[in-house]
């Protein structure tokens, strides 16, 4: 019988056996997601609104004055995440705090993939097939996807 890629270890923490080019795509998702946070256009991008949403819709004073007060917090927690995510991709066993990051991140990049594909909870990768970049950016999305399930398990597996 084929073990989970992806398994609760007896330690607490998280077993890893994903083949090294979906480590990759983790290492590379991790690193491009650095660089968004970072651009200068990353301010006007949906996507990334996507991940600070305001927090006072019919308030623009205290949307600013939360993003004042709060929003260094988040992008420092959100750059602390793919970092670990970076220096883990290899690791085989992430600590309950390790997969947290990886599943934080992950989600993350999920959320901008998503936006940019307006995916919808319909869609499914014949949506994407007469596109080859939105087809293989659908693939990533998915991969993530099944990745981050995979933490969610193995974290909450009794």
């Amino acid at each position: 019988m084929a073990r989970d890629p992806i398994s609760r270890s007896r330690g607490g923490g998280v077993d890893l056996r994903l083949p090294s080019s979906i480590r990759e795509v983790i290492r590379e998702t991790a690193s491009q997601l650095r660089a968004l946070y970072a651009s200068e256009a990353a301010a006007d991008d949906p996507a990334v609104a996507r991940l600070f949403p305001t927090p006072y819709l019919d308030d623009p004073l205290a949307s600013l004055a939360f993003d004042d007060r709060a929003a260094d917090a988040l992008r420092q927690g959100r750059l602390e995440a793919i970092e670990i995510v970076e220096r883990t991709a290899a690791s085989r066993r992430l600590s309950p705090e390790e997969a947290d990051a990886w599943i934080r991140t992950l989600n993350d990049a999920r959320l901008v993939l998503g936006t940019r594909l307006e995916v919808t909870e319909e869609s499914t990768s014949d949506d994407f097939a007469d596109d080859p970049v939105r087809a293989g950016m659908f693939q990533h999305y998915m991969v993530l996807g099944a990745v981050v399930d995979g933490l969610v398990h193995a974290l909450t597996d009794d």
